[in-house]
């Protein structure tokens, strides 16, 4: 779940990227990159780190000149986490001129296209598919860009929300035919700004409402332009519900939605579904404080701050490793012994992964003085991985699918645990159908034919 920003016919359009991706920071934490083009050549500059860390001495009119950016911030699920060269956007040189690509998400059938295509030059070692996009564009023969991106867009599979330039001046955003992650766009002078959310349109001073980028739609930009190409369509989207729930910031709106509502709904409905009795309620900063909020207002509990997150500590669930992660957790979460000591306390969390931050939270509210503890969750049980871009590579390392809620509770050292089930939790999505909305994760089912031949391309 990368973080992807560009800005297209801006006067110092490598600065306004610089600053957007610092919006996007929740979105990838690992690395960040910036490519320029000034219409006769790229500028590139790359590093691992936080983006003011990588940006922090950058002079960039003169090493990141022209009107046209693109530039990403990494959230590493496949690949060398910290390899400089699996840091985006990449560029590729063509036989019609070069391109470069920044992409949010995971395509799902690249050994498949790699033996069908007969790309021998590309090495399957090379976990990337950013870069093996690159290549298909470099084998799709005829037309412009536009065309070029479509016939590549006909042959892969899986999730992909990007920003592309050219050095002959074309820019473009697109979406893969599902909505899997999301991505929007907002008039800015004579250009255009696009992002994965639209906090990061917040900071300037843009013209009018921030727009989507459509499941199956291919904008172009070039030249302060703006002309939509509807390449494939879908009967239904796939949004990914777990960004709403956790990833994204709540001052954007994503797919359309405010994750903030969205967060203030599932509240309401864990409230509703799985109410516990507890002295008070306690949110784990930062992602589940509106449901936390929600959630003990429904059932006219006390709402506390009985957990303090440093200001300094990145996001947990980002960080690769494990040993990482349990290290990390620590140095971020502490207690306000006044707020937990002599309390019965229920704290809630938007969803339980790996049930690292949980166990920490457990022990350290026990620790602390709690008379018992109590853990409500606003999703339901992650029982499956997901390979549209998020890091839950393998099912081992999910907590609900190794155990029940039953041997969770008892693992954790919880007095009690309730989920959120899935019905209540797709309710809260306005998609009780499931024809929206991406649930895969708490379900086990392909949100699509994950190696089927794509139909309805146009």
């Amino acid at each position: 779940m990368c973080g992807i920003a560009a800005a297209f016919n801006v006067p110092n359009a490598t600065q306004i990227v610089s600053l957007m991706l610092r919006t996007l920071q929740d979105r990838g934490q690992e690395a960040a990159g910036i490519l320029s083009t000034d219409r006769q050549r790229f500028f590139e500059k790359r590093g691992v780190g936080l983006v003011g860390e990588v940006f922090r001495q950058t002079d960039f009119d003169r090493e990141l000149p022209g009107l046209n950016a693109i530039g990403h911030v990494r959230y590493p699920t496949s690949g060398d986490a910290y390899g400089i060269g699996n840091v985006q956007p990449f560029s590729a040189l063509t036989p019609y001129g070069c391109v470069a690509v920044a992409h949010n998400g995971n395509l799902t059938n690249c050994p498949t296209i790699i033996q069908d295509l007969g790309l021998h030059t590309c090495d399957e070692r090379d976990e990337s598919d950013t870069r093996l996009l690159l290549r298909l564009l470099a084998c799709s023969a005829g037309g412009d860009w536009v065309a070029r991106f479509k016939r590549a867009f006909g042959v892969i599979e899986g999730a992909f929300a990007l920003v592309s330039v050219a050095e002959d001046g074309t820019c473009l955003a697109a979406m893969d035919p599902y909505g899997f992650r999301p991505l929007s766009y907002v008039k800015f002078g004579d250009g255009w700004l696009v992002a994965s959310e639209t906090c990061a349109f917040d900071i300037f001073d843009c013209d009018g409402e921030p727009q989507q980028v459509m499941p199956g739609a291919i904008i172009d930009f070039s030249a302060g332009n703006l002309i939509a190409h509807q390449y494939a369509r879908r009967l239904y989207t796939r949004h990914c519900s777990f960004c709403e729930t956790y990833f994204a910031r709540p001052d954007s709106f994503v797919f359309g939605s405010s994750p903030y509502c969205r967060r203030n709904t599932l509240g309401v409905a864990l409230a509703q579904t799985c109410p516990g009795m507890a002295d008070i309620v306690i949110p784990v900063p930062d992602s589940s404080l509106v449901m936390a909020k929600s959630y003990a207002a429904t059932l006219g509990l006390p709402y506390e701050y009985g957990l303090i997150k440093s200001r300094y500590e990145q996001r947990t669930f980002i960080i690769p490793g494990n040993d990482q992660r349990v290290f990390r957790v620590r140095l971020k979460l502490n207690a306000v012994q006044p707020v937990i000591r002599g309390r019965h306390v229920l704290f809630v969390e938007d969803s339980k992964v790996r049930g690292t931050t949980s166990k920490h939270i457990v022990r350290l509210l026990r620790r602390t003085g709690a008379k018992s503890v109590h853990e409500r969750v606003a999703s339901p049980p992650v029982i499956s991985s997901c390979h549209w871009g998020i890091d839950t590579p393998t099912r081992e390392e999910l907590i609900a699918h190794r155990l029940t809620s039953e041997e969770i509770r008892q693992q954790l050292g919880l007095d009690s645990l309730a989920y959120l089930p899935l019905e209540d939790f797709c309710l809260a999505f306005d998609d009780p159908n499931r024809t929206k909305y991406c649930y895969s994760c708490f379900t086990g089912e392909l949100p699509v034919t994950e190696h089927a031949p794509p139909h309805g391309w146009t």
